[in-house]
């Protein structure tokens, strides 16, 4: 499976993969809700992974790079959240609604 290897200032690397998606989210400025932070997550159909949520600073080191490899390599994630089929689709409902409102649906 293809994954992120990313790597900040000399930690060892993580294997970020999920089934549908992963998201490296790195968010700084004047603002934001948790300015100066980095979240790594992941999505598959019913969970929700979280492998970092840190802050980081000026001068850190981000590498991140594409790797193939096998579905035991991944890290382990740091929280792992369990989302029931009613809340995903309340969430579907609530999104079909604002879509329809602005008119791309």
């Amino acid at each position: 499976m293809l994954a992120f290897e990313i790597r900040i200032n000399n930690a060892a690397p993580m294997i970020v993969a999920a089934d549908n998606h992963v998201i490296a989210d790195f968010i700084y400025g004047v603002g934001a809700v948790n300015p100066n932070s980095v979240v790594i997550a992941g999505f598959d159909d019913f969970h929700r992974y979280v492998w970092l949520d840190e802050e980081i600073h000026h001068n850190d080191e981000v590498h991140i790079r594409v790797v193939d490899v096998d579905k035991e390599k991944v890290s382990v994630p740091l929280k792992t959240t369990k989302e029931s089929l009613e809340h995903l689709k309340e969430k579907y409902g609530k999104l079909q609604q604002e879509l329809k409102h602005k008119g791309l649906i």
